[in-house]
């Protein structure tokens, strides 16, 4: 028997032999993919992980805190973009009810 499943991009495999018998049968793992999930407390892991890597960073110090007073934005005489109608009303032909 083979029991396959996905782990994100990665596909899983598991072989098992069955052996049938009085009330159903048996099924026995044959790799070690099939003896781990059968046993969880298996000494090997599945796959091997890269070890983290500790880095001693200096702490930097906190910088000292300067006030900046925003500025005096001028009045714009532009006006403003006009509205952009949805794709619905564009494919309806709805108009929009704004000024003429």
């Amino acid at each position: 028997m083979q029991l396959a499943w996905k782990a994100g991009r990665s596909d899983n495999l598991a072989h098992f032999r069955f052996t049938p018998g009085a009330h159903g049968g048996t099924a026995t793992a044959i790799d070690d993919t099939a003896h781990e999930l059968i046993n969880p407390t298996f000494n090997r892991p599945l796959r091997p992980l890269a070890p983290v890597a500790h880095l001693d960073f200096d702490e930097p110090e906190p910088a000292q805190p300067t006030l900046t007073v925003p500025s005096a934005q001028p009045v714009s005489n532009r006006r403003g973009k006009p509205a952009i109608p949805a794709w619905e009303d564009v494919l309806l032909g709805v108009r929009s009810g704004g000024r003429r």
